[in-house]
């Protein structure tokens, strides 16, 4: 499953802060690439909105706008990471890896409630702890 990750920070000391976690993310997440969990899911799209001092997503930190289609076979949605939650002195690796592993609850919890039931969550879940964030951890 190809898993995209793009990101928009709301500022530059956000941009800051985050740039580096991103990457780390991004190339962590591609690790999946070559592995197939389900014949109705192809893609995972990843919108990363950090809320700064230019930009405010005016939406509480957590996963937003969920979308799936059916003919692209791709799911996409929105982390939304609000500007007090990245101030108030939680770390940036925390919260993108507690962020990414809901991203990918929720995707299976919307696409099972969608009656798309061919994804092996397990495996997807199990892959995202522990290939995913054994090495974004790490690095």
């Amino acid at each position: 499953m190809e898993i995209i990750l793009t990101a928009q920070t709301g500022g530059p000391e956000s941009g800051r802060l985050f740039r580096n976690e991103i990457v780390k993310l991004r190339k962590s997440l591609k690790l999946l690439g070559d592995k197939q969990y389900a014949e109705s899911l192809e893609k995972a799209k990843i919108f990363l909105r950090i809320s700064g001092s230019i930009d405010n997503f005016h939406k509480p930190t957590g996963i937003h706008y969920w979308r799936y289609s059916k003919p692209g076979k791709t799911y996409s949605a929105d982390i939304i990471i609000a500007r007090d939650t990245w101030q108030n002195g939680e770390g940036i690796k925390e919260i993108l890896s507690k962020l990414t592993k809901e991203y990918f609850r929720f995707m299976i919890e919307y696409l099972t409630k969608k009656r798309i039931n061919d994804i092996d969550s397990d495996q997807l879940l199990q892959d995202i702890d522990g290939v995913v964030m054994d090495n974004f951890s790490r690095h």
